[in-house]
């Protein structure tokens, strides 16, 4: 009946988009646990935490994808390889992903890669210069 073929038209579409709901899930957790990373090194050598918030929002965020991108347009291509190792980069190919066009699982583990790559940064950077600063 035309009820049965819409129940499972509808389950296939629900179960389709949990799937790809969960790949996103997937691949953002890495870019978010980075970020974070980032934000909270940020936050403990800035003693202004409005600025350090602005620091990372305007300067990791927004304007070093913008800078990279476009001195990768304009000056040498090497800077679009360095793009494509910005928390942005991944977010901007998942935005325009649909299930149709999907996204394979070598791009979960770039987003894995570089959500790792920015958490180590951030540690390095933290391990190096808390050593001596006290941490309230």
């Amino acid at each position: 009946t035309a009820l049965e073929q819409f129940g499972s038209s509808a389950m296939g579409a629900l179960t389709t988009s949990l799937g790809f709901l969960g790949y996103y899930l997937l691949s953002s957790l890495p870019l978010w646990l980075g970020g974070l990373s980032v934000a909270l090194c940020l936050s403990f050598l800035v003693n202004n935490n409005t600025f350090a918030e602005l620091s990372y929002i305007l300067g990791v965020i927004v304007g070093l994808p913008a800078v990279l991108e476009n001195l990768g347009r304009y000056v040498d291509p090497i800077f679009t390889t360095l793009y494509q190792f910005t928390l942005s980069y991944p977010f901007s190919i998942m935005n325009g992903a649909t299930p149709e066009t999907g996204l394979d699982w070598a791009f979960t583990g770039q987003c894995w890669a570089i959500g790792l790559g920015w958490t180590l940064a951030a540690a390095l950077i933290g391990l190096v210069l808390f050593h001596r600063k006290e941490i309230k």
